[in-house]
């Protein structure tokens, strides 16, 4: 049995590795057919997305609308006429060509000029500190003159002089018709010393046109002042003169000089001529006034009156300043004359002596302005002004001498005009004084 059992066994295993070996033959005489699925071809242009970007030709540019012809004549005849009919923007510019009003100045910088045609002149820029003040711009056939710009003032320590800047001049008023503008203020001097200080002179009023206009004021001195130092004021700007109508400028009043030391006033401005054929005429600025604590002290002089042409009033003359002190010689500023008339109108007056009054020490008032005549034909005398009072309580104080008057018009004999009386002669007031003289 056992023999018969192995015998069994190797007949089994010898049919299985039968089986296996028929398997293997199969599979190599008829091999299976695999179902892979096919991939897609690789076309030739490849799209190189990197190198397409760097290399490929820019995009055409979108279409540009054709410029109308109607745009572009409007934009020509714009800028003409902004240069023809324009105002000045920046500071200090010009109207346009033939029309327009000039720029107020920068600092210092004077104002645009008018159109040829029309327009105002700019204000002159006023100074910084020591820096002239800017002239004010000019009209061109009508318009008005720009103002001249304040000088710019200056404070000093120690030794240091101090010396203020000049107002600027007015403009001149349109070549035909237009007021000149005023002259600018004069800037001021400060001295935190012993040194000496001087105040700016005003501006000259600007001229009116040549048909009508009037003319402008001139610009006051500057003050000065200084703590031990000599101080001494500016002095006013002529007045402008006028054209064939229209009233001429005033004069500028001088400035103010004051110290613990020495002050001294400025000079009044002279007043402008009125219009040729008429037109009043301007007065003449006062003197400013000085004053002292241990030194001497002045007044400034008063400016002249202006004349004037065929018909109109002649202007007065401006007062003296006053001089005072403590301790030195005091004099009183002269006082300006009056100016004369053409044909028809009245004279100007002479102005006020300026007083003069101390402690210790002399005084001096100053004289009284002479009157201008009266119209050839007709037209009273002007007055001769008074003199001023000179006062001192130790030493001698005089009074000024008035000024005369002037005669009127005439008209065959004995005239249409009667004459102007003289000026009061000032008071003296001390130790061993005198009266000053009427005139």
């Amino acid at each position: 049995m056992k023999v018969a059992k192995q015998k069994t066994t190797g007949a089994a295993m010898i049919a299985m590795g039968a089986l296996a070996a028929a398997a293997g033959a199969a599979y190599f005489v008829d091999p299976p057919v695999s179902t892979i699925e096919a991939k897609p071809a690789v076309t030739a242009e490849v799209d190189l997305v990197f190198f397409g970007w760097l290399f490929a030709p820019p995009p055409p540019p979108p279409p540009v609308a054709a410029a109308s012809p109607v745009d572009a004549v409007g934009g020509l005849l714009g800028g003409v006429l902004g240069l023809l009919i324009s105002n000045g923007s920046a500071p200090g510019q010009n109207g346009g060509l033939l029309i327009g009003n000039g720029a107020a100045g920068a600092a210092g910088q004077a104002g645009g000029a008018g159109g040829l045609l029309l327009g105002n002149g700019g204000a002159g820029g006023a100074g910084a500190a020591g820096q002239a003040g800017g002239a004010g711009g000019n009209a061109g056939l009508l318009g008005n003159g720009g103002a001249g710009g304040a000088g710019g003032g200056t404070t000093t320590a120690g030794t240091d002089p101090a010396q203020a800047a000049n107002g600027g001049a007015g403009g001149n008023g349109g070549i035909l018709i237009g007021s000149g503008g005023a002259g600018g203020t004069g800037g001021t001097g400060l001295n935190l010393g012993s040194a000496t200080t001087w105040g700016g002179d005003g501006g000259a009023g600007g001229n009116s046109g040549i048909v009508h206009g009037n003319a402008g004021d001139g610009g006051a001195g500057g003050g000065a002042a200084s703590v031990t130092g000599t101080a001494l004021g500016g002095d006013g700007g002529t007045g402008g003169q006028a054209g064939a109508f229209g009233e001429g400028g005033e004069g500028g009043d001088g400035g103010l000089g004051a110290s613990g030391g020495s002050g001294n006033g400025g000079d009044g401005g002279d007043g402008g001529n009125g219009g040729i054929v008429g037109g009043d005429s301007g007065d003449g600025g006062a003197g400013g006034h000085g004053v002292g604590v241990v030194g001497s002290a002045n007044g400034g002089d008063g400016g002249d009156g202006g004349d004037t042409g065929v018909i109109a009033n002649a202007g007065d003359g401006g007062d003296g300043g006053t001089g005072a002190t403590v301790v030195g010689g005091t004099g009183g500023g002269d006082a300006g004359n009056g100016g004369h008339t053409g044909v028809i109108g009245a004279g100007g007056d002479g102005g006020t002596g300026g007083d003069g009054s101390t402690v210790v020490g002399n005084s001096t008032a100053g004289n009284g302005g002479n009157a201008g005549t009266g119209g050839s034909v007709l037209g009273p005398g002007g007055n001769g002004g008074n003199g001023g009072n000179g006062s001192s309580l130790s030493g001698t104080g005089d009074g000024g001498d008035g000024g005369n008057g002037a005669a009127g018009g005439g008209l065959g004999n004995g005239g249409l005009g009667d004459g102007g009386d003289g000026g009061d002669g000032g008071n003296g007031s001390s130790s061993d004084g005198s009266d000053g003289s009427d005139g």
